[in-house]
């Protein structure tokens, strides 16, 4: 089972365990719904925080393994590729003096 689903589906229980209780504890009328909700989602934040240390860091590692053969299979498919910024640098040093007369050209018109 993927890690983000199992941590996502145990999060959605803790939460739902947490209203049911909450409810169970007298939180029953329309008036006190939304503070029945806030306080389901703040208890079930510290409990998930403790009780789901271990698929939060299966998640995590899925997560940074996934990046990393991404970005190994991106540097073996393009690695002479350029970005943006790499190529706005050789632009201006290939030519300077271009770059120059352009905003002078630029400054000109402007008037």
């Amino acid at each position: 089972m993927n890690a983000f689903l199992r941590y996502t589906v145990l999060r959605l229980l803790i939460f739902f365990g947490c209203v049911l209780a909450l409810w169970l504890a007298g939180l029953r009328s329309e008036e006190q719904l939304l503070l029945l909700v806030v306080l389901a989602a703040l208890a079930s934040m510290a409990i998930s925080y403790v009780a789901l240390r271990r698929f939060r860091q299966d998640y995590s590692t899925q997560l940074s393994e996934t990046i990393e053969r991404r970005a190994a299979a991106r540097r073996e498919k393009g690695g002479d590729r350029r970005t943006d910024e790499q190529a706005e640098d050789e632009e201006v040093t290939v030519r300077p003096s271009t770059a120059a007369r352009q905003t002078a050209a630029e400054d000109d018109d402007f008037r």
